[in-house]
């Protein structure tokens, strides 16, 4: 899917510039009716839907041009280009609520004869405006999707371009630390020092000392 991925990108983003610049023919041709009327106005909805086609038209192609000329610049990254979605996708709802409004309220039992032009004018604006609205929203959100996947397998693709990035790539592993051996102190060994003045237990005879053997002197005979 990651290889598919730029593919559905370039055609996600030919068929909305293709139905802006319906949008913009459309909502062109019914200001102009309107303001060249008896009484001159415009309708909100096709102002709206005239910016939205202008900011359409400068942000997909700015992300277009630079991702094919320039790689890792900044309008390349997919945090932004999720930005540029976000940014378009709401415009792209409110010229779609705009338009559904008034179109229910001007032409809400069907087109007539009479009005036929006008009226299907209508319907094709709120028509096209609500596909591009959809198209945006499910590539930006699977866009959104994929980075979170890659995410949580360690692999960051946000600061990368979608041509680049490999939203499948297997997990990261990180290598564990090296186990570092720090020597134990050593420890003083405290010597027994020996007890003085024991008692010997009870019951204990001490041994009788023999008296030492001292020869007698040998009698001298007198002398005469």
């Amino acid at each position: 899917m990651s290889n598919v991925l730029p593919l559905v990108r370039l055609v996600s983003f030919g068929v909305v510039i293709v139905f802006s610049i319906i949008v913009l023919g459309l909502c062109a041709h019914i200001t102009n009716l309107t303001t060249n009327s008896f009484i001159p106005f415009y309708f909100t909805f096709a102002a709206m839907g005239i910016a939205t086609v202008i900011l359409t038209w400068a942000g997909l192609g700015t992300l277009l041009i630079v991702d094919r000329l320039r790689k890792g610049a900044i309008a390349s990254w997919i945090v932004t280009e999720l930005s540029v979605m976000g940014f378009l996708w709401i415009f792209w709802l409110t010229t779609g609520a705009l338009v559904s409004e008034e179109n229910a309220f001007r032409f809400s039992p069907g087109c007539s004869n009479t009005r036929g032009t006008v009226c299907g004018e209508f319907a094709a604006t709120v028509a096209f405006s609500w596909l591009n609205w959809l198209i945006i929203f499910g590539y930006g959100g699977t866009l959104l999707v994929f980075s979170i996947i890659a995410a949580t397998r360690g692999n960051s693709v946000w600061f990368k371009s979608v041509s680049e990035a490999d939203f499948l790539a297997p997990a990261v592993q990180k290598a564990a630390p090296p186990t570092v051996y720090q020597p134990q102190p050593v420890q003083p060994q405290m010597q027994q020092q020996p007890i003085q003045g024991q008692y010997p237990p009870a019951g204990y005879q001490q041994p009788q000392q023999q008296p030492a053997f001292v020869p007698s002197p040998t009698p001298q005979s007198p002398q005469v």
